[in-house]
C-alpha cells in the first residue's frame, strides 16, 4: 500500500503541513536537518503527492479531458495520440473518457471530469446535444473546444473541423467522374453534424451533375465497421445495380469491404468504394481505400492549442477553423468504360 504524506510526517517526526511545505519548495522556515530527514523518507519509500489534492490546493490540475465517442476507432486513437503530445509539451495530462455516442455516458463523465478538476474539454463525441450539464459549462465560460462536432445552439464553443459537406462533395463527385451514376452513401449517426454535413454534400454533388437521389441509395448508422457491413449488404440486397459507395468513414469503408468478400463481389472490378478519413489502416489494406484524407494531427493540434489558450486566459479571435480534406487515389475506385 502507498505511503500516504501523514505516513511521512509521523517517520518524520514532523506534522504533515511541514513535509508539504518541504515538498513543494515552501520550507524557509524548516531546518535543513529536517529537510533532508524529510526528503530521505520520500525518496526511501517512493512518496507520490496526490495529484488531485495539489489541485485543489493551488487551483490548478494541469489536466483536460478529452471526451470521444469509440476510442476502438482508429481515427479517435490518432487523435488522441496528437492531443496528449501536444499538451504534454505544455505540462498537461489528460482524462479519456470513451463515450460509445450515449448522452447518459457524456453527462456522467463531464461530471466525473469536473471532480478530477480537469482545467478544459476538448469533445470528439456531443451525443447530449442541449443538456443542464452542457450548459452550465457554457454559462461558467468553462473552456471547452469541440473537434469534427458542432453543439447545436451553442456557437460560442469553440470548433475545429474539416469542412465535412464539402468531403462528402468531392468522395462522391470523384465517383462520378469515373462514370458512376448508381452511387450509394453509407454514413453515421444522423444527428452528428459532420455524419450530416457528408450526406448533404453527396446529395449537392449528385444534384449538380443531375443525378436522381433516391432515399433507397442511403444508410445510416453509426461511425463502425458494422455499419458498412450492414449497408453493404442492403445494397446488395435490394440496390444490386450500385456500382459505387461513397463510405462517410474509412471505418464505413472497411465493413464495405467485408462485405464484399463475403459476397463475391470484388473491389474495385465490381464495385468502386470511396471513404473519407485516411486512417493509417487506410494505406495497408488490399486493394487500398481511394479517400478524402483529413488533416487529423493538424485537427489535434489546434484544438489542443485552442484550449491550452482559453485555459490561460488569453483571448482567442477564432471560434471556428475549417480546414479542406485532400483527395488520395488508392485501388478502391475504377473507371466505367
Amino acid at each position: 500500500m502507498a505511503v500516504t504524506i501523514k505516513d511521512i510526517a509521523k517517520m518524520a517526526g514532523v506534522s504533515p503541513t511541514t513535509v508539504s511545505n518541504v515538498i513543494n519548495d515552501r520550507s524557509a522556515k524548516a531546518k535543513e536537518e529536517t529537510k533532508q530527514r524529510i526528503m530521505k523518507l520520500v525518496e526511501e519509500y517512493n512518496y507520490q503527492p496526490n495529484a488531485i489534492a495539489r489541485g485543489l490546493v493551488k487551483g490548478r490540475s494541469k489536466m483536460i479531458g478529452v471526451m470521444l465517442s469509440d476510442i476502438t476507432n482508429p481515427y479517435f486513437s490518432q487523435l488522441i495520440d496528437g492531443i496528449e503530445e501536444v499538451a504534454s509539451k505544455s505540462g498537461y495530462s489528460i482524462l479519456v473518457c470513451n463515450t460509445h455516442n450515449d448522452a447518459n455516458k457524456e453527462e456522467k463523465y463531464i461530471d466525473i471530469m469536473k471532480q478530477y478538476c480537469v482545467e478544459g474539454i476538448i469533445f470528439t463525441s456531443c451525443a447530449i446535444k442541449k443538456s443542464e450539464h452542457l450548459q452550465a459549462l457554457v454559462n461558467a465560460h468553462y473552456p471547452m473546444v469541440t473537434i469534427d462536432k458542432r453543439i447545436d445552439g451553442f456557437k460560442e464553443v469553440c470548433n475545429v473541423s474539416v469542412d465535412n459537406y464539402i468531403s462528402g462533395y468531392l468522395a462522391t463527385k470523384y465517383l462520378i467522374d469515373l462514370g458512376h451514376k448508381n452511387i450509394g452513401c453509407i454514413t453515421g449517426q444522423l444527428w452528428a453534424s459532420n455524419a450530416v454535413d457528408r450526406l448533404n454534400g453527396y446529395k449537392k454533388a449528385m444534384e449538380d451533375y443531375n443525378l436522381p437521389i433516391d432515399e433507397s441509395y442511403i444508410y445510416s448508422s453509426k461511425f463502425d465497421m458494422k455499419t458498412g457491413i450492414d449497408g453493404a449488404n442492403y445494397f446488395f440486397e435490394n440496390n444490386k445495380e450500385i456500382t459505387g459507395i461513397v463510405a462517410c468513414g474509412d471505418i464505413i469503408g472497411y465493413g464495405i469491404y467485408k462485405a464484399a468478400n463475403d459476397a463475391n463481389i470484388s473491389i474495385p472490378k465490381d464495385l468502386s468504394v470511396i471513404g473519407i478519413d485516411d486512417i493509417f489502416f487506410s494505406d495497408v489494406i488490399t486493394p487500398g481505400l481511394t479517400t478524402l484524407k483529413q488533416p487529423i494531427d493538424e485537427l489535434a493540434v489546434q484544438a489542443t492549442d485552442t484550449l491550452l489558450s482559453l485555459i490561460e486566459g488569453k483571448k482567442v479571435e477564432n471560434k471556428s477553423y475549417s480546414y479542406e480534406a485532400k483527395l488520395i487515389v488508392r485501388s478502391s475506385t475504377k473507371e466505367l468504360g
